[in-house]
């Protein structure tokens, strides 16, 4: 199971990289997006609204701090109880991350989260608790960017994602492959800072919480994150110029150049008739 997901994530990755290639890429500054979007907000002449021009790889950094409440599952859990609200699976926890924005839509994000959890083998808090850590990389799509088009202050955004990784459970000494699928909602509350709730789910190797059980053939874990997010250096995007609907301006303007052009032509004879009944 795990290596189909390992290879539908590397499938997915491959895609995106290709589709953030096709963005525009310049170096040089078009036009600040603040005064762009005073100008026009991207629909018209100014810019184009779900196209932007590439920034360079220091930009769109951001890090990320959260903290954590976890829920903990195996496949063969001794018939105890499921539910989240159950002490002896719970515990709090805390997650880092660090991430880059390709395109306002796609980006990537490597995250770190433990470290206080349970290994479910009774139903007593106390004889579960372990520790643990989890790494994982994950693609990263914003939705409200995706549908809507960029907007850099907006108030909300939907930022599903997936990964792939590797948690180890420190206490038993055991690892195991896992996948991570979660949604990221992002509120801005300054131009550097957001504050997130990140809600995921992983599943893993049954070889990872270090149950000695062996019909545990994966193990689970659910998580509630509360957090910030501090974007690093430039976090804004430029529009891509609207190429075709400059041309129309471009031909506006000269037909209209043409007609004074023609105005003035003919006051010039007008004036030339005059002057020649005068002598």
């Amino acid at each position: 199971m795990m290596k189909k997901i390992f290879t539908v994530f590397l499938f997915v990755a491959v895609v995106l990289a290709g589709y953030a290639q096709k963005d525009i890429y310049l170096d040089g500054d078009f036009a600040d997006i603040d005064d762009y979007q005073t100008v026009n907000d991207g629909s018209g002449i100014g810019g184009l609204k779900h196209s932007v021009i590439t920034n360079n790889f220091w930009c769109n950094w951001f890090v990320q701090g959260s903290a954590v409440f976890s829920s903990f599952w195996n496949s063969y859990d001794y018939g105890l109880p499921s539910g989240i609200g159950y002490s002896f699976r719970n515990n709090w926890g805390m997650s880092l991350a660090v991430g880059k924005w390709f395109t306002p839509g796609i980006g990537l994000r490597t995250k770190l989260n433990g470290f206080w959890g349970r290994t479910v083998i009774s139903g007593d808090t106390y004889d579960n608790m372990s520790n643990y850590w989890t790494l994982h990389e994950q693609v990263m799509f914003n939705l409200s960017n995706l549908l809507y088009g960029y907007k850099e202050n907006r108030l909300y955004n939907c930022i599903p994602y997936m990964g792939v990784g590797i948690g180890r459970n420190t206490s038993y000494h055991t690892k195991g492959m896992g996948a991570s699928f979660g949604l990221l909602n992002s509120f801005r509350i300054h131009r550097k800072i957001d504050v997130n709730l990140d809600i995921n789910y992983g599943i893993y190797e049954g070889c990872f919480d270090g149950s000695s059980s062996n019909n545990n053939k994966y193990d689970r874990i659910f998580n509630v994150e509360v957090g910030i997010t501090y974007k690093i250096g430039k976090r804004n995007w430029k529009r891509s110029p609207d190429l075709n609907g400059m041309h129309i301006m471009q031909i506006t303007e000269a037909d209209a150049l043409k007609a004074q052009i023609m105005d003035l032509q003919m006051e010039n004879e007008d004036l030339r008739q005059q002057i020649d009944k005068q002598e």
